[in-house]
């Protein structure tokens, strides 16, 4: 398998563990802990941001034929290094009422972090150098 189809698929699956993640994690905070004082307008548009992340790097990494191609991806991808990077300071800071507030959510934040960086290092070695 080239780089090229490695790039190709680490992006489509990382981009599809961010939506998952995104999409599960808004149906929860507005179905089932609605009224919480966990769920936060700050919550939701970083939610948003991952499904919005998540499915751009999607469809990019199918339909990856355009000149832009590399800028979207990166600007997703530093996008997503953000989101999940604000997540962590916030954890690290022991910020009340952090997002992070339980370990399954940590151990998929981090892992996360680590794909959306290697989409991100991967596109760099591919279209810039």
């Amino acid at each position: 398998m080239a780089f090229e189809d490695i790039f190709t698929v680490l992006t489509f699956l990382t981009g599809a563990v961010i939506a998952g993640e995104g999409a599960a994690l808004y149906l929860g905070m507005n179905v089932f802990r609605k009224g919480s004082k966990w769920v936060t307008a700050i919550k939701n548009r970083i939610i948003s941001l991952d499904i919005l992340v998540g499915g751009g790097l999607m469809i990019f990494a199918i339909a990856n034929d355009s000149n832009l191609f590399p800028h979207i991806i990166t600007v997703f991808s530093l996008v997503g290094i953000f989101t999940h990077g604000l997540l962590e300071l916030e954890h690290f800071y022991n910020l009340e009422n952090k997002f992070l507030s339980n370990v399954p959510l940590r151990i998929l934040n981090i892992l996360t972090l680590i794909c959306i960086i290697a989409v991100f290092v991967m596109v760099v070695i591919l279209y810039y150098l």
